[in-house]
């Protein structure tokens, strides 16, 4: 019994996305589930040196955006990265003469639908990160509204994308959760408005505030009176 559990583990295909081990025969289980769905099957493509999920799926009748509710649906029960990036909706599976799916006849995918229209960068920042995400992804014409996640990002994209901005204060988190060149150049942007040396120096100090100055007068008033 241990040696068929080793075996079904073993036998069982598994892909490396966003750094994370996911089994495609999870994912399509889940996407059954969904009453609308006939049949599916769940591939990867290669974008850059990322893989990203592609679930093709039989839907023969279903009124709305099938794309947009699997997505929602497997968003609410698994991992973000267990999400497919694309999902296709086809008339039927193709299989070969062993009953497998025909992954040749299967249809191709337009990577740059994972893509928002382009926006180029406005000022220097915006470019630098905008180019540090076109050389970690090895993608042109990244715009500043483009994910991260998107793109196929993870932690260790992240590290890569920091070595590169090394000169500006980001951090792994703050790529993650921005996910945007321009959310990212906004968000450094806050952090780091600078001190006008013309107005505050060590010899001035910073400015006080009114409960402070009030003290202030009191204070000079009684040295008077002293």
């Amino acid at each position: 019994m241990i040696w068929e559990d080793i075996y079904l583990m073993e036998a069982l295909p598994q892909v490396k996305i966003r750094g994370n081990r996911v089994e495609l025969s999870e994912i399509e289980q889940t996407i059954r589930c969904i009453e609308y769905i006939d049949d599916v099957t769940v591939q990867t493509i290669k974008i850059g040196s990322n893989n990203e999920l592609v679930a093709y799926v039989v839907v023969p009748d279903f009124e709305g955006d099938i794309v947009e509710y699997i997505k929602d649906y497997m968003g609410q029960c698994k991992p973000e990265y267990m999400v497919p990036s694309f999902v296709v909706p086809i008339d039927k599976i193709p299989l070969n003469v062993n009953g497998k799916v025909n992954k040749r006849l299967l249809p191709t995918i337009n990577v740059d639908t994972l893509r928002n229209e382009y926006v180029a960068p406005r000022n220097k920042l915006e470019k630098d990160i905008v180019e540090a995400f076109e050389e970690v992804f090895n993608q042109e014409k990244i715009g500043i509204y483009d994910d991260f996640t998107e793109l196929g990002g993870d932690s260790l994209t992240a590290v890569k994308l920091l070595a590169i901005l090394e000169d500006y204060n980001l951090s792994a988190g703050d790529i993650l959760s921005l996910n945007t060149p321009q959310a990212i150049a906004d968000n450094i942007n806050e952090n780091n408005v600078e001190f006008d040396l013309d107005v505050y120096s060590i010899d001035s100090g910073c400015p006080l505030n009114e409960s402070q100055l009030n003290f202030r007068h009191i204070w000079n008033f009684q040295m008077i009176m002293i």
